[in-house]
């Protein structure tokens, strides 16, 4: 949706920008020295994580901002919360399902072999704790962003219902933070055992995989949060495209 220049919030704009940036500087050193190891070759490759973790944490400062604003106008029962998966859902999994199809048929026209698990594509299963296969990679972050937004809403939905006269703002930080503790506890087990040799081997066993990176999403969860509980601090320093 273009949002008219008065409304564009140039802090946003500025970080989408970076994102672009580091990702497309990656890439391209990705695509001139694909099988370089050289240490500053390694840095720049990383620069690609660190824009994606940008979209990350953009894309849960969005969406956090989303379900904080239907909690606090109560509509979060089973009707209001199926409703938001179906607009979320409805934004991705048409174009997914088609790229996804195209890619399947270009496979089979080549007579190439389709990964064994390529039903769990289907359902974003393909890397949520193994990692990703060689098939139609770029669908890594969207699984990770699907399954965050589900883990989400769907907790915030029972704890609601089981803890009624606490604060919803309060609760929705404390899910947050709860399930941040959680994801890098997960991180902290690879860490300690995950053996790995090259940038590679990290990419696949770790970046692109669903339960190492939720987290990142729910980052951006937190800034919002922070920001609306000072909106009046924030305002001052707001600065909209011109």
């Amino acid at each position: 949706m273009n949002l008219p220049h008065s409304k564009r919030n140039f802090g946003l704009d500025f970080i989408r920008a970076l994102a672009i940036s580091l990702v497309v500087i990656s890439h391209t050193s990705l695509l001139i020295f694909p099988k370089s190891n050289h240490i500053i070759l390694t840095f720049i490759k990383t620069l690609g994580a660190i824009g994606v973790d940008l979209f990350f944490v953009l894309s849960g400062f969005l969406i956090g901002g989303i379900i904080l604003k239907l909690i606090n106008k109560n509509k979060f029962n089973s009707g209001d919360l199926i409703n938001f998966w179906i607009r979320r859902l409805f934004r991705t999994l048409p174009n997914y399902y088609l790229i996804l199809i195209i890619n399947i048929g270009i496979f089979l026209c080549l007579k190439e072999s389709l990964p064994q698990n390529i039903d769990s594509y289907f359902l974003f299963l393909q890397n949520f704790s193994n990692p990703h296969p060689n098939f139609f990679t770029e669908a890594w972050s969207l699984s990770v962003e699907e399954y965050a937004y589900l883990l989400v809403p769907l907790t915030l939905y029972f704890c609601l219902s089981f803890f009624k006269n606490t604060d919803r703002n309060k609760l929705f930080l404390y899910v947050t933070v709860i399930l941040i503790l959680v994801f890098l506890g997960i991180k902290i087990n690879y860490f300690y055992t995950a053996h790995i040799n090259t940038y590679t081997e990290w990419s696949a066993s770790f970046r692109k995989v669903v339960v190492y990176r939720m987290d990142a999403i729910y980052v951006g969860f937190l800034v919002i949060y922070f920001i609306k509980k000072n909106i009046n601090f924030f305002e001052k320093f707001k600065i909209y495209n011109w």
